[in-house]
């Protein structure tokens, strides 16, 4: 594990098990599918990655986003995508 910019670097892979992990445990995020992490350029905060969502179709977004964008954020501040 690299680090830069007081962030560590992570796989996409390693990125999305942890999106994953954190999901299984939310009951309000139980038809959420896959969470797809892509690069980007840095922003103004430093993050590399976003990522795209995909759910069941039976849940309305609201009810799992605010969870999603919490653990997003909270991995972002922790975190880079490892790009090779």
């Amino acid at each position: 594990m690299n680090i830069t910019s007081n962030r560590l670097l992570r796989n996409k892979a390693d990125l999305e098990g942890m999106i994953v992990a954190y999901v299984k445990n939310r009951p309000a995020c139980a038809g959420f599918k896959r969470a797809t992490v892509q690069w980007h350029e840095p922003d103004a905060f430093g993050t590399n990655w976003s990522v795209d969502y995909a759910d069941d179709g039976n849940l309305p977004e609201e009810t799992y986003l605010a969870h999603l964008n919490t653990a997003v954020l909270n991995l972002q501040r922790q975190y880079n995508l490892l790009v090779v």
